[in-house]
């Protein structure tokens, strides 16, 4: 939402199922403005596929767009995309993960740092 106040446009891209997303984001009450799913796309992340659907769904240059993930395969997506990679800190992380290694541009450890990079 915050984003949105500021007049910042973004979306989510997952690798899981349309059937598995929409209920989801109903249920948490979170409206994206661009929702990409691993099955809108012949090839999932670690291609860059998803990630160019969503900034074409935005009407963005790639290049002027930044992507937030948990995963060494989302950070991959991104530089693939050619969009500013931030790795995030929190979520389905393991210990063995270490996303200090992953090569993003930015790392955070709570959302609200996302405001702070701007």
């Amino acid at each position: 939402k915050e984003l949105e106040l500021i007049g910042i446009q973004w979306g989510i891209v997952t690798n899981k199922p349309r059937r598995f997303t929409e209920p989801l984001l109903e249920r948490l009450g979170i409206e994206a403005q661009s929702v990409v799913c691993g099955d809108d796309v012949e090839q999932a992340k670690p291609a860059p596929d998803a990630l160019l659907l969503g900034a074409k769904q935005l009407d963005c240059n790639p290049s002027s767009c930044w992507y937030v993930g948990d995963h060494k395969r989302d950070i991959d997506a991104a530089k693939a995309a050619d969009m500013f990679s931030i790795a995030a800190l929190f979520g389905y992380i393991e210990p063995h993960d270490q996303p200090e290694n992953w090569g993003a541009d930015a790392l955070i450890e709570r959302p609200d740092q996302l405001l702070n990079l701007l």
